[in-house]
């Protein structure tokens, strides 16, 4: 048996009474389990909860044999509420797309138990929070947004991931309001997240933009049923 610290990024049905989960560990990198068969209710791993994993060798293709979890986080902030288990959702069904041949990322990982923990006591910046996620993440991705190139009044270039004084040969560019948003979420400190002035339309501008970037730089679709139902109750 093996025992490593992980991510719950996404449950799902495998038969009626197993599992698979999609994990993310601090030890192995991206992982994905089948759970052992179970009888009567079961509550089971929530999505976004840090668990301690034993698991056994490879049982099927590259699912591996789960024995046991263990929770090392008390999460039920989020699980007891609608939003923030939403915004957990939302980060396990991106993450589990982007991260599935991502190997062992120290730092990755230190970053998402960070924010988990940190979504779990936010209050009413839990909004612009899933926001700022989304934005920081993109450097421990290895992906680079220019945050030097801004200026006031600039648009930002959602392919390059830079601010511009006009439009790109692609025509595709963000107005100097979202701009100014953008920069403050990459570049202001955590405490202030909560002073930046955003309604829904503004939020769901911006979860599409840095969206169209992760997704444009990494070859990933996220306009899949999942994420779609999850932005649906975010409106």
């Amino acid at each position: 048996m093996e025992v490593v610290n992980a991510i719950v990024l996404k449950n799902t049905r495998f038969v009626e009474r197993q599992r698979i989960l999609y994990l993310f560990s601090l030890e192995r990198g991206f992982l994905s389990m089948i759970t052992p068969f179970f009888t009567g209710k079961r509550e089971g791993t929530r999505v976004m909860e840090i668990i301690e994993v034993e698991y056994a060798e490879k049982a099927r293709g590259d699912l591996y044999s789960l024995k046991s979890t263990r929770p090392t986080l008390d999460t039920n902030a989020i699980s007891l509420d609608v939003f923030k288990m939403n915004i957990a959702l939302l980060w396990g069904e991106v993450l589990s797309l982007i991260l599935r041949h991502e190997e062992q990322n120290a730092s990755l990982y230190d970053y998402l138990c960070r924010s988990i923990e940190y979504l779990n006591a936010a209050g009413n910046e839990a909004a612009n929070f899933n926001l700022f996620f989304f934005y920081r993440l993109c450097d421990l991705l290895g992906l680079r947004l220019d945050v030097s190139s801004y200026r006031e009044g600039y648009l930002f270039d959602p392919h390059a991931g830079n601010f511009r004084s006009s439009p790109p040969d692609s025509g595709k560019a963000v107005g100097p309001l979202a701009a100014s948003v953008i920069y403050r979420l990459c570049s202001t400190p955590l405490s202030s997240i909560g002073t930046i002035a955003l309604n829904r339309a503004g939020r769901a501008l911006l979860l599409d933009v840095v969206l169209s970037f992760i997704g444009y730089h990494l070859d990933v679709n996220f306009n899949t049923k999942s994420i779609r139902v999850i932005r649906e109750v975010f409106s």
